[in-house]
């Protein structure tokens, strides 16, 4: 009895200690998993932000370089026809160089290795500081030397040529009337209105003229862009429906009076644009031969013997205090011994 009393007591103690065990594990295990868990916590939100800060840590990264773009070599004013322009030469550096992160130096190098031939000599001994300054030499010494009447009278007296297309034409026409603005900014605003005449004027079709300036006259708000995309449109489609037609709209127009109206004033509005345009062209040719002419009045007053003041200069030593009879230097001369 004893024994097996003992056994019990023995039996009971294990299972308690084992209890007490296994207690303590679960503990240990708990506090495992809530460790765990807080690292994971931990894990998951760091991992969330750098998620967060990995597209601006990028993008303050990110270097942009820009492709780089082919500029053709300048040598001068051009001489055959594959030679680039001076002036749209210069204007193409210029916004590149502006589009492009570049130092001073690192830009005016640029410059110099698209220089060649007479332009690369001018600019190397004339030593500019900057590639602004290299450019406004290669502008200045090779750009279009055309007075203001001789720009005037290429962009008004301007036609489409046997065999141009209509895109050629407004091509050539926006070409000249950037050069023509230069020279005059004032007409810079009249873009438009300048361009879309001369346009209307200048085709070679007589019934596409008609329809350009009628055109022209319902709306004047129109680009010249879409003012030029019209006729384009209209000489591939409605042309040779009224070449075959040509007879029936002429009659049709002298019938009706409304159109017959507007066909006029369109004509008065552009002889009268013609003759303003060739009043300001004597202008500027008379404005040129009064400059011409008292530049040779002033020269021949020099020879004459006067300054550019109109006093009278000793022939003798070129002072403007006396005349050549009282010079002291021919007096001086005269007397012996000197």
């Amino acid at each position: 009895m004893d024994d097996l009393e003992e056994q019990l007591e023995v039996l009971r103690l294990q299972l308690e200690q084992s209890m007490a065990q296994t207690t303590e594990a679960q503990q240990e295990k708990a506090a495992a998993e809530s460790e765990w868990q807080a690292q994971k916590l931990h894990l998951e939100q760091e991992l969330a932000r750098s998620h967060q800060l990995e597209p601006a840590a990028a993008a303050a990264q990110r270097i942009y370089v820009q492709r780089e773009r082919r500029m053709p070599k300048l040598g001068g004013r051009p001489q055959k026809p594959e030679d680039p322009d001076v002036d749209d030469w210069t204007s193409d550096m210029e916004n590149h160089l502006q589009a492009s992160p570049l130092s001073d130096q690192e830009g005016l190098d640029f410059v110099m290795d698209h220089l060649t031939g007479p332009a690369g000599q001018e600019v190397r001994f004339r030593e500019p500081r900057t590639a602004m300054e290299a450019l406004q030499i290669v502008r200045h010494v090779f750009g279009d030397v055309d007075t203001m009447g001789a720009a005037q009278k290429a962009f008004y007296t301007r036609i489409q040529q046997p065999g141009e297309t209509l895109l050629d034409y407004s091509l050539a026409l926006v070409k000249l009337f950037s050069k023509l603005s230069k020279r005059q900014p004032s007409l810079s605003p009249l873009r438009n209105e300048t361009l879309k005449g001369r346009f209307a004027s200048g085709v070679r079709d007589v019934s596409l003229q008609r329809e350009m300036r009628r055109l022209e006259f319902d709306d004047s708000r129109m680009s010249f862009w879409e003012f030029r995309d019209r006729a384009v449109s209209w000489i591939g489609k409605e042309v040779p429906k009224k070449m075959a037609t040509h007879d029936a709209m002429s009659t049709t127009v002298g019938r009706d009076p409304e159109n017959a109206t507007i066909l006029k004033k369109l004509d008065a509005q552009q002889h009268q644009l013609q003759h303003m345009q060739e009043m300001l062209t004597k202008q500027q040719q008379q404005l040129e031969g009064v400059r011409s002419s008292r530049s040779w009045e002033s020269r021949r007053s020099l020879k004459r013997g006067y300054n550019a003041e109109g006093k009278w200069i000793c022939y003798v030593c070129g002072a403007v205090d006396h005349i050549s009879p009282n010079c002291p230097k021919k007096v001086s001369a005269s007397k012996p011994g000197n």
